[in-house]
């Protein structure tokens, strides 16, 4: 009994000088031998590919330097020397379990050194996924290569060209602002009220002494016993600075006579009590805690703060795409007043530090700015918001007709979870 070596002959001969089809090419391995006497008797499986896989042949794959997802390491002369990051460990399980070895080509050599192909895994300010070079297309489509070992955006207009693998991870998108900072405590003392509070008190002030004065003054209390009205609460001054004086809980030298007036000063004390109270607790608790700026954590909260900060997004990106197609309100509103930048600045994050910009991206690209931005000051002035949107997924690209693709998808159940933990710990 024979059988037949088929998977990945197509990748070898498509690169050969020669012109040799797969068909005529295809070796036929004898794999056992049957007689009517005891039956069949097998030296290997029937359907090689079934149990071995690609049987150790070797694949060529293509990629690019593109931290983390692909980390490069080329020689002097050229050659890939390292492949690391997070993509080439599911490349490897990959291989484990389909069983085949893979080399690694690139195109445009002279673009790589070692300077700058470093095995720093958090280098990522600059990752490029949207769009696929067209080399990598036609070396794909040619089945120059099995498959492009680059994680690359699933997208629509992507779709026309090459096909995906099941998707590796979904990275979502969020925005990148200021910590909420402490504010100022040099008028704490007028924190517990409010403006309105205030002028209401300093209003009442005002009315409570003219009306003391003219209830003592027109008193028949007076004249009944022959009290003289000089001095004292006599003036109109002096009652609004009894007010005040007993607002402070200082008192006054000077009592009213007249019960109704007392009447008016004993109401007023217990006014003074609640007042008095109310304030010492809400200064109490200013104290206690400090109050902060109001904070911005979702799109509707930054909307409503256009006319005090700025946004802005990656030009060309996959967000960039999805907010000018989008016929939500609130994300017209980001692209029609964000700012298209082309990569992050040293200047933009100070200016997100100050307060005055707001950076919309990746999740794990935001979270790798605060970490640089934390060990550069060792203070935490970042925060991310609470919203996530436009989930953005990232897969393998493959010819549209390979015909081992479902055989791909198969395995990659449980590696997208497991490249997620990857990239958190990358950059955590």
């Amino acid at each position: 009994m024979d059988t037949s070596e088929t998977w990945g002959k197509e990748y070898q001969f498509a690169s050969s000088s020669q012109n040799t089809s797969v068909s005529s090419s295809v070796e036929i391995i004898p794999v056992g031998s049957w007689r009517p006497s005891d039956g069949p008797s097998m030296s290997d499986e029937l359907f090689l590919h079934i149990s071995h896989g690609f049987r150790g042949m070797n694949l060529p794959l293509v990629s690019f330097h593109n931290p983390p997802w692909q980390i490069l390491k080329i020689n002097e002369s050229g050659s890939v020397t390292e492949y690391t990051g997070l993509v080439f460990d599911i490349i490897k399980e990959l291989s484990n379990s389909l069983n085949f070895t893979f080399t690694i080509e690139i195109i445009n050599k002279t673009t790589f050194s070692t300077s700058n192909s470093t095995d720093d895994s958090l280098e990522i300010n600059s990752i490029f996924t949207n769009l696929i070079p067209m080399a990598y297309i036609n070396m794909i489509r040619n089945k120059t290569v099995a498959l492009a070992a680059c994680a690359i955006t699933v997208s629509e207009e992507n779709k026309q060209l090459v096909n995906f693998t099941s998707p590796i991870t979904t990275q979502t998108y969020t925005f990148l602002v200021s910590r909420p900072k402490e504010l100022s405590r040099a008028l704490l003392f007028i924190s517990p009220f409010t403006g309105d509070t205030w002028l209401c008190l300093s209003a009442a002030i005002i009315a409570m002494g003219p009306v003391l004065f003219y209830i003592h003054r027109y008193s028949p209390v007076y004249e009944y016993k022959g009290i003289p009205m000089k001095g004292g609460l006599s003036s109109v001054q002096n009652c609004i600075w009894y007010m005040y004086g007993a607002l402070l809980q200082q008192g006054g030298m000077h009592l009213p006579s007249a019960d109704s007036a007392r009447i008016i000063v004993g109401s007023w004390w217990l006014v003074v009590l609640v007042i008095a109270t109310t304030y010492c607790g809400n200064l109490v608790a200013f104290l206690t805690f400090p109050k902060i700026d109001i904070p911005i954590t979702t799109l509707d909260e930054l909307i409503a703060h256009k006319d005090t900060v700025t946004w802005s997004f990656r030009k060309g990106s996959f967000l960039d795409a999805q907010l000018k197609t989008s016929t939500e309100s609130r994300f017209k509103i980001i692209y029609n007043k964000g700012l298209k930048e082309e990569s992050t600045t040293t200047d933009m994050v100070k200016e997100i530090v100050d307060g005055k910009h707001v950076y919309i991206d990746w999740k794990i690209r935001l979270q790798y700015l605060m970490k640089i931005q934390f060990a550069k000051t060792d203070r935490c002035d970042l925060a991310l918001g609470l919203d996530d949107f436009f989930d953005e997924q990232l897969a393998l690209i493959v010819a549209p007709d390979m015909p081992y693709l479902p055989v791909i998808n198969s395995d990659f159940i449980g590696y997208t979870e497991l490249f997620n933990i990857i990239s958190r710990r990358s950059v955590n």
